[in-house]
């Protein structure tokens, strides 16, 4: 029997949880976020909390530096309409 869980984040984040039978010993839980194999594990419900932590602290960087890219355009936009106001004052 196949059995598998998945939690998607948009298209960012792709987390999977697969059982994989064993003939020489107790079903493996195999855990991946995205392209990242992060390893096997003997029960469904670690192996899930893994692919969640994983998922988490990614996100936590990605949100990081969002907020950085999100303030630098804001400067970037704010400095460029000052320097287009003093143009425009200057030519008046």
């Amino acid at each position: 029997m196949c059995e598998g869980w998945s939690f998607e984040i948009g298209n960012t984040f792709r987390g999977a949880v697969v059982c994989q039978e064993k003939f020489d010993g107790p079903p493996m839980w195999l855990a991946s976020v995205s392209a990242d194999y992060l390893g096997e594990y003997l029960e469904r419900e670690a192996t899930i909390a893994r692919v969640q932590a994983e998922i988490e602290s990614n996100m936590e960087l990605v949100l990081h530096d969002w907020r950085q890219y999100q303030e630098a355009t804001h400067k970037h936009a704010s400095d460029a309409r000052d320097l287009s106001r003093s143009i425009m004052h200057k030519s008046i």
